[in-house]
């Protein structure tokens, strides 16, 4: 696990209403966060964040999200064989079913 960078000149806060809707509140001090953003932009020039709650709850913070994708993908499996005579059966199934059935409630 990689250390967790918190950002220069961003402030967070979180404002809950009676009725449980919320708001997230987030300002930035350009000056600050300008030149710690020039430093940890990635390739393309972006610099994600991640805005969390506190453990405790207490309030919000942000933090840069270092997360990098490897490049693959579990691949789904393939069925192997021949289901052509299956996807034949199921096909008969489906047309011998009625269009709805009727259920008593």
């Amino acid at each position: 696990m990689s250390e967790t960078i918190f950002p220069d000149g961003v402030y967070c806060d979180e404002h809950v209403f009676d009725d449980n809707n919320r708001i997230t509140k987030i300002a930035i001090d350009l000056n600050r966060f300008t030149q710690w953003a020039n430093n940890h932009a990635d390739e393309k020039g972006y610099v994600r964040l991640i805005v969390s709650s506190k453990r405790d709850k207490s309030g919000l913070y942000a933090k840069l999200d270092t997360f990098k994708p490897n490049g693959t993908r579990a691949q789904t499996p393939q069925p192997q064989g021949d289901y052509s005579q299956s996807a034949q059966q199921e096909q008969h199934v489906q047309s011998s079913l009625p269009a709805y059935v009727d259920v008593p409630f």
